[in-house]
């Protein structure tokens, strides 16, 4: 028979969100977490932040353009 070959996994185990489970024939595998309520949050923050960027660098630009047409 042909051995599987080993993966070494000490890294993954620092890894947040990432942990090393055991099936039933002592094979390995991964899983993936993660924490819901703190994604949503995060995204939301980085929405809202960026639309704000996004109209002041509108408003500098127009006031930019404007100050162009007169000067």
């Amino acid at each position: 028979m042909i051995k599987e070959p080993q993966a070494d996994v000490s890294e993954l185990t620092r890894l947040r969100g990432i942990s090393i489970g055991m099936t039933d024939n002592e094979q390995a595998f991964l899983i993936f977490s993660y924490d819901e309520s703190q994604g949503n949050e995060k995204a939301l923050v980085l929405v809202c932040w960026s639309l704000v960027g996004g109209l002041y660098t509108v408003c500098g630009l127009i006031i930019w353009l404007t100050l162009q047409e007169y000067l």
